[in-house]
């Protein structure tokens, strides 16, 4: 017997622009929908419906005990390191049992997609790569 797949969580940061939220949740549906096999939930940190607790309710009253929560903002930065884990933390606590490593910081991000903060960092520049450029 396998064991299946992590559902997938995605935090969104929020926003007060409706249209911007809206497309969050359009995303996540359209994910879903296009991956009925994966259990697939979103919610924000904050600014905006719904909140990422009621993602995890979501997920758990599915029956889901196993997922990954993975960043979906522009700039993660403190939100990936503490907002998110903190958030996640309180859920643990709500759905005892349910387990939910984060599949994504923003180190890992900067690494494999430089372009998105404007090159390779002196710390995470491959051996080799100059700090300010990144793969061409």
């Amino acid at each position: 017997m396998t064991t299946p797949p992590p559902a997938l969580l995605i935090a969104g940061h929020g926003t007060r622009d409706e249209a911007g939220a809206e497309a969050f949740r359009d995303f996540v549906r359209e994910l879903g929908r296009r991956h009925p096999e994966l259990p697939v939930a979103g919610g924000f940190i904050e600014l905006s419906p719904p909140p990422l607790g009621e993602a995890v309710t979501e997920l758990v009253e599915r029956g889901v005990r196993r997922f990954a929560a993975v960043p979906l903002m522009l700039v993660s930065a403190g939100h990936a390191k503490g907002d998110i884990p903190a958030a996640l933390a309180r859920e643990k606590e709500r759905h005892p049992g349910s387990r939910t490593p984060t599949a994504a910081r923003s180190a890992r991000t900067r690494r494999c997609c430089p372009s998105w903060n404007g090159g390779w960092t002196r710390r995470s520049a491959p051996r080799g790569a100059r700090p300010g450029t990144g793969p061409t």
